[in-house]
């Protein structure tokens, strides 16, 4: 797996490299063929109820969440589904505070924030997130360095006994950018009520490369490149660590990723079905529904193409709503007439 890390976060540098260390390592750890994360980025498609077909997703995000938080547990320390006060989140670590840590007084901090926003070139609106950022940083907790903080400013901070371990929240997103911006609110409403001192986000590196392709024909395009479009980083009000991921490669010859954390590869049938003059073959996809492939296709020429001897089964015909309806009404009235007698 391809691992990206983003953003300092003001932790001594040996704290982060620890961090970094455990993160990736539970990453580098998800694996499809041999040591690498290889994904089939295959189009696949499925019958539809009413008639017809469609585009389907056969990869499961549910692989990656579940063999992250495994790997997560085989670290000192480390634990992978954790819940704090009735919020559940993917991954939470204790890691030992090395170096020097800082505090600051409440009178000084407004100053503080302001030239810290001059200094680095923030925008105004910025004051209430950087506010509430030190405050839990430099007020509330005994953690934190001043690597990440202008020299300038250091004079203003004051050496303190360090906590003995800095709490660690992780959330591993591959769903939609809905999904990354809960998260991301998930995440600072622990550092809010204390409950951990820094989060750690995961999510796809971008969409083009990564999430659409791992998940063709799905939503799930969360990634940093649609998060950086929509300026999230306003909403973080917490110390955080972001890692992005794509796969090592993409072939045709992978296999698939099931959602209870193995991989998998669709099975080919002796059953063919045609719609709108193209010829699709069926496959069984393991305890999901018969999933299918264009005759064409390079994955269901390599299985055998549709060969003498199988059965072409018609497609259902395609159903406007409103004769969905109507079919529906008539069963009803079917059934009342029934009772009735």
């Amino acid at each position: 797996m391809l691992i990206f890390s983003r953003q300092e976060v003001p932790l001594a540098v040996e704290t982060v490299s620890e961090i970094t260390t455990v993160i990736t390592g539970a990453l580098k750890k998800i694996t499809t063929t041999g040591d690498e994360f290889i994904v089939n980025d295959t189009v696949w498609y499925r019958r539809k109820r009413k008639g017809g077909v469609s585009s389907c997703v056969l990869n499961a995000a549910g692989f990656l969440s579940r063999t992250f938080q495994k790997n997560l547990e085989q670290f000192d320390s480390w634990n992978g589904e954790t819940t704090l006060e009735d919020q559940s989140f993917d991954g939470y670590g204790l890691v030992k505070i090395l170096g020097s840590c800082f505090g600051i007084t409440e009178e000084e901090l407004s100053h503080v924030v302001k030239e810290y926003i001059k200094l680095t070139n923030r925008p105004l609106h910025s004051f209430l997130k950087y506010f509430n950022v030190f405050h839990g940083m430099y007020v509330t907790r005994r953690s934190f360095s001043l690597d990440t903080i202008p020299v300038e400013l250091h004079r203003y901070f004051m050496e303190v006994e360090p906590s003995e371990f800095i709490r660690v929240g992780v959330e591993f997103e591959t769903g939609n950018i809905g999904s990354s911006f809960r998260s991301l609110m998930k995440l600072n409403i622990l550092f809010a009520r204390n409950l951990i001192d820094l989060g750690v986000f995961i999510t796809s590196n971008d969409k083009e490369n990564c999430a659409a392709r791992i998940w063709p024909a799905s939503n799930r395009n969360g990634s940093f490149t649609e998060l950086d479009k929509r300026n999230y980083f306003d909403n973080v009000y917490l110390p955080l660590l972001e890692f992005g991921f794509a796969p090592d490669a993409f072939s045709k010859d992978a296999p698939y990723l099931h959602e209870k954390g193995y991989v998998f590869k669709p099975q080919p049938t002796k059953r063919v079905i045609e719609y709108k003059g193209t010829s699709y073959r069926i496959f069984a996809a393991g305890n999901k529904d018969n999933v299918l492939l264009p005759e064409h296709d390079e994955y269901s020429e390599s299985a055998g193409g549709i060969k003498e001897g199988e059965v072409k089964e018609p497609t259902l015909p395609f159903l406007k709503s409103s004769d969905v309806r109507s079919e529906n009404q008539l069963r009803r009235r079917s059934r009342a007439r029934k009772l009735k007698s």
